[in-house]
């Protein structure tokens, strides 16, 4: 991946702090920023840097609870009502495609987050993407008839999926199949403005910041696509959705989190959902040393 593209999604996700972090954020060496995953601000720990699943604090600042909300307010775009949704579910994506996960004080109705005030900690994820990485795997997915097959990608949190159905999304896409997106949290096609921020392909259509579930099958009625792609299943609702959608001939690109295969079968959610053919495939997203690989394999119930 060119090295230039990797310092610029690091600096970008920095110009969403005030210009204090910023300044000891620059001074890292540029191999370190390139190969920056996440940062971190925590109230009583200060500033850190995820890089391999290791990380690295800043000296020994801390941050107060109203600095980190002006933080989210500034990446919000200063419209932290529009983005309260967003919020209550512990996060906001800004506009250049970077998710900010907050933690902090939550206020409960109904045994529901209401809000969350007092801020704690927040999360940076610097998203990239790879164009290529499916390339060599989507082609080893097909139905058979040239349309590429229903797919659950699967990592622990912060391993890939994201970037890994991305590219998926662009290669389908170029490939001349009707990709629709179901894009939540505005991390996969980062759109702004009516366009996106990631190249998605052509022959994509998005809709973001809608809950997944309801935009599953708002797109299937509106776009009639071949392919519908979301991410993080993560609830019944939005399994009830990927099983529509199969029951309308759409194939389905997801992610998951967990391990492995094994892993899955252990989750009755995903379980289900294979035992009823949601998925033909499952793909591993591996990590080791800070690379990634990817394993692809059909889903039997007795392996």
């Amino acid at each position: 991946m060119n090295e230039e593209y990797l310092l610029s999604r690091y600096l970008s996700a920095v110009e969403l702090l005030p210009r204090y972090v910023k300044e000891k954020l620059f001074r890292l060496p540029e191999s370190e920023m390139m190969c920056a995953e996440e940062i971190r601000l925590r109230g009583a720990s200060g500033l850190s840097v995820v890089s391999a699943g290791r990380e690295t604090f800043l000296g020994e600042s801390r941050f107060s609870a109203d600095e980190l909300a002006d933080i989210v307010c500034f990446a919000s775009g200063s419209s932290v009502h529009s983005a309260s949704e967003s919020i209550r579910a512990g996060f906001i994506t800004a506009g250049n495609g970077h998710r900010i996960g907050i933690c902090g004080t939550a206020a409960m109705r109904d045994g529901k987050i209401v809000a969350i005030s007092s801020y704690s900690s927040l999360t940076i994820r610097i998203s990239k993407e790879f164009p290529g990485i499916a390339d060599a795997l989507i082609g080893g997915v097909s139905d058979g008839n040239g349309v590429p097959a229903s797919c659950l990608m699967i990592s622990p949190p912060g391993g890939g999926k994201t970037t890994l159905l991305r590219d998926f999304v662009r290669a389908a896409s170029n490939a001349g199949h009707r990709v629709a997106v179901a894009d939540e949290r505005g991390e996969i096609a980062a759109m702004k403005d009516g366009h996106p921020g990631f190249d998605v392909g052509k022959s994509t259509d998005v809709m973001d910041m809608c809950p997944r579930a309801e935009a599953v099958k708002y797109l299937i009625r509106s776009m009639s696509p071949q392919i519908v792609a979301m991410d993080e299943i993560s609830g019944a609702r939005e399994a009830e959705a990927v099983k529509a959608a199969c029951g309308c001939g759409v194939a389905i690109f997801a992610t998951a989190h967990a391990a492995d295969a094994a892993s899955l079968r252990a989750k009755p959610l995903y379980a289900e959902m294979l035992r009823q053919g949601a998925f033909k495939y499952i793909i591993a997203v591996r990590s080791e040393a800070g690379r990634r690989s990817y394993g692809v394999s059909e889903w039997c119930e007795d392996a």
